[in-house]
């Protein structure tokens, strides 16, 4: 399926869906018949507040798609004041846009494959195409192949037809299976937050945000207290001990047991026969290179997409990846290492042949882009370990492995496992919790510009030190302390969940002794942010330190 999908004389499905994202996010015309049954054609007869019927049109209505939306764009008012609007359109005049109009009718924006075939329960009817002419990968992978050879109806938009890359493929009806074989391999279970075949282990629950699956079974130990906010769902026995809540349902086809004041908030069900089991994705075999990457302590190295051996970034060194996809034997992030990643141009995809292994207080950033855009797809069946204190996002995908997130780490993203182990203090979050603001900015204590407050100390500091920022949690201004037992030079800078930096609160040389700054909760525009988790990391000279701080309201 997959040679036939990236064919040039067979299906060549890549020129439009490529990976990782198997898409190209352009737009075309498919020639896909109207739908009759579109309730949106009956809409004539359904009425607006002001007794305007919703359809204009009635039946006779005709989706233009992308001309459409670049109509109503040029003869709205503001339209330059969309958030919609991108910056190219913004540069153009009105009639330049209404010039795009004709030869964009009919098309719609590719669409993704992936999770092309996710459906929510085994008796749901998925619909494909724009407008869901096609209710089966099945009809729309023929349709594809013999749009132009059987006698389907007429489109529903003539004009700009894609006739150069569909339509007349040549296929057979083994080959169109084989394709559609392999689009249903591209369900990657990143809709849960956690996902096991065997197991899934918490030492102690604190903190996670998310639906949770296992094949087999599932145990809650004693809680910090714990929340869990989410569904869980297992084909196997589910445990949950004292001090856990879980705000959601509670679902086996096995046993439940539920100690002591351990709460569920939603319907719990046991030995309920409609538990479908989940198949991890199911990652196909791939070579890595013979080049070993090492980049030494306190180093920085930006490396391109390609093939390499064994992977390491040495304490408080940077590594940087970019958009495109990676293929290595090993991934190895020392302590207070940084794995920084630009997806401006697309998702990045790390193949990892054995095992990833991430050292304490290690941390991954995300720049132009969010949790969603980096995958780790981990091959063998060696431990990967995320270890105390690191800060990781992004999908790990190790369907023949044992993932361990050990003490306080902080984690937002999508795990697929053979089994998952999650330590003590550890914070989950799905790719879809907004759980921090995207921009802050520091203010002085008394004055609009950042200031530090070096006021007569006898002592000075032994050590290098950051403190808990006072007040915690905080509503709406925070102290940040920290101690420099020499002069260093220093950066002191705010993170969203994304990795990304929110705000650089101190970049430059200070002076030995304690220095304090405020932090309002406002961006760099001076606009409030929304409550949630921040991480702040002071690094001066070798000494890095990373802490949290929470903004409620």
């Amino acid at each position: 399926g997959w040679d036939l999908f990236q064919d040039e004389e067979k299906a060549n499905c890549i020129a439009c869906h490529m990976p990782p994202d198997f898409t190209d996010f352009t737009y075309d015309n498919l020639g896909i018949p109207p739908n009759p049954e579109n309730p949106f054609y009956g809409m004539d007869q359904v009425l607006l507040d002001d007794g305007s019927p919703i359809n204009l049109l009635g039946p006779s209505w005709i989706d233009y798609g992308l001309a459409d939306f670049l109509t109503n764009l040029a003869t709205s008012d503001d339209w330059r004041d969309l958030p919609y609007t991108t910056d190219q359109l913004k540069s153009m005049t009105s009639a330049e846009i209404m010039a795009l109009v004709d030869e964009n009718k009919g098309k719609h924006k590719v669409s993704t494959l992936r999770n092309v075939d996710m459906r929510p329960d085994n008796g749901f009817t998925k619909a494909y195409g724009h407008n869901g002419y096609f209710k089966s990968l099945e009809e729309i992978t023929h349709f594809y192949n013999t749009r132009d050879v059987e006698p389907w109806p007429a489109p529903e938009v003539p004009e700009t037809i894609n006739d150069s890359e569909l339509g007349d493929l040549g296929l057979t009806l083994e080959e169109e299976a084989a394709i559609v074989a392999f689009m249903k391999t591209l369900t990657d279970g990143y809709q849960y937050l956690l996902l096991a075949d065997e197991s899934v282990r918490f030492q102690s629950l604190l903190t996670a945000y998310g639906d949770m699956h296992s094949n087999d079974m599932i145990e809650l130990k004693k809680g910090e207290p714990g929340d869990f906010y989410g569904n869980i769902t297992a084909l196997g026995k589910v445990d949950i001990r004292e001090r856990n809540t879980i705000h959601g349902e509670l679902t086996s086809a096995d046993r439940i047991r539920l100690f002591d004041d351990a709460t569920v908030t939603g319907i719990v069900s046991d030995y309920y026969e409609n538990v479908e089991e989940v198949v991890l994705p199911d990652l196909a075999p791939f070579s890595f290179g013979s080049i070993n990457i090492s980049v030494s302590a306190d180093d920085y190295l930006a490396l391109p997409p390609g093939d390499y051996k064994t992977v390491k970034v040495y304490e408080r060194a940077t590594l940087k990846l970019e958009a495109g996809v990676y293929n290595i034997e090993k991934l190895y992030l020392n302590k207070y290492s940084t794995l920084e990643v630009d997806a401006q141009l697309g998702a990045v995809t790390v193949n990892i042949y054995e095992n990833l292994d991430v050292v304490h207080d290690a941390q991954v950033v995300i720049g132009n882009g969010t949790s969603r855009d980096l995958t780790f797809n981990i091959y063998g069946s060696a431990d990967s370990k995320i270890r105390d204190g690191a800060t990781i996002l992004g999908n790990i995908v190790a369907p023949n492995a044992t993932v361990y997130l050990q003490d306080d780490v902080y984690f937002k993203g999508s795990i697929c496992a053979k089994r998952i182990e999650v330590y003590e203090n550890v914070e989950l979050y799905h790719h879809g919790i907004d759980v921090m603001p995207q921009a802050g900015k520091a203010i002085a204590q008394g004055d609009d510009e950042m200031e530090a407050e070096n006021g007569a100390i006898s002592n000075l500091p032994m050590e290098y030190a950051l403190d808990q920022n006072y007040p915690n949690p905080f509503n709406p201004t925070t102290t940040v302390r920290f101690a420099l037992p020499e002069a260093s030079n220093v950066t002191l800078s705010i993170y969203n969940i994304l990795g990304q930096e929110v705000y650089n609160l101190v970049r430059g040389n200070l002076e030995a002794g304690f220095h304090t700054f405020q932090w309002n909760a406002t961006d760099q525009y001076g606009a409030r942010v929304t409550s949630g988790i921040y991480i702040y990391r002071l690094q001066a000279g070798n000494f890095v330190q990373t802490r949290k701080m929470l903004l409620v309201k």
